[in-house]
């Protein structure tokens, strides 16, 4: 049963620049199928390293997407200010 997925367009040319690189590197043709399979397995082999990456990469997505939402509200605050309003000591 063949499933069909979805790849972005850096995707696909990441994963065409790679297919090449093996070819000119081993002279290993591969289909994009193929090397799918052999990068999902390989994931699977090395899962703590594979993890490790995810996590790195989620994280990253995570502090950009929250820097994106603060903004300058043109407000000048002291840490003083600050301690009284979560502290709330006037």
């Amino acid at each position: 049963m063949a499933t069909t997925i979805k790849d972005k367009d850096k995707t696909k040319l990441d994963l065409e620049s790679l297919r090449a690189e093996i070819l000119l590197k081993s002279n290993i043709k591969l289909t994009m199928e193929e090397l799918q399979d052999y990068l999902i397995s390989f994931a699977i082999d090395n899962k703590e390293s594979f993890f490790d990456y995810v996590m790195k990469k989620f994280k990253r997505k995570n502090y950009e997407k929250m820097k994106e939402a603060i903004k300058d509200w043109g407000i000048d605050t002291s840490n003083i200010d600050v301690d009284s309003v979560i502290y709330d000591n006037p």
